[in-house]
């Protein structure tokens, strides 16, 4: 089976789409996994998950370049598609038609003309409430309700780290929204 994510910008929305990626290889463990990204994600994507094929969506003109992308990968056939972002998005749902994917999952809102491109629709009322991780999981998988912690990003040093060796210093970061509603939510995904 081959299935498609798209997730074009930020770092930490890449980052709440690893529980859907984690989801989808133990639903589908045989299956090859390819994300379309923009090349400023490519170091995280590559170290949070070296096991999926990352593709780079070049840069220039958003429109032709989602266009062009699309066209270029529709002879891989895909299975399956998903749009990990949590909302309605003209451009995310044209680039699943465009790749030709046989199932296509994405937020949807019916007044919007690109939502007849996908024909395995979430609507916003399906996800309403969650944090953006379990928003973008729940995409394809609507009955999950929480997170598993198997479904965490993790970062492997790589053997350069040395705690004592200041010339690769260990940096940490974390992951966070300014709006009391949301620090509640990333609150709540932290403790599951």
């Amino acid at each position: 089976m081959k299935i498609a994510i798209l997730r074009r910008n930020g770092l930490g929305d890449l980052i709440c789409t690893i529980p859907l990626i984690k989801s989808l290889q133990r639903k589908h463990p045989n299956s090859k996994i390819s994300v379309f990204i923009y090349n400023g994600n490519y170091d995280l994507a590559n170290k949070i998950c070296p096991d999926i094929n990352i593709i780079i969506i070049p840069k220039g003109n958003k429109y032709l370049s989602i266009f062009k992308t699309a066209l270029k990968f529709r002879k891989e056939h895909f299975d399956i598609a998903i749009s990990a972002k949590p909302s309605p998005m003209k451009l995310n749902n044209l680039f699943l038609w465009l790749l030709g994917a046989k199932m296509r999952y994405a937020v949807v809102s019916a007044t919007q003309w690109h939502s007849k491109l996908i024909n395995h629709p979430t609507t916003l009322e399906n996800i309403l409430g969650y944090h953006q991780a379990l928003k973008i999981l729940r995409t394809f998988s609507p009955d999950e309700k929480k997170l598993s912690t198997d479904f965490f990003p993790v970062i492997t040093p790589n053997n350069k780290y040395n705690k004592n060796n200041q010339e690769y210093p260990l940096i940490l970061f974390s992951v966070s929204v300014m709006t009391p509603k949301g620090c509640n939510d990333v609150f709540q995904y932290t403790r599951q």
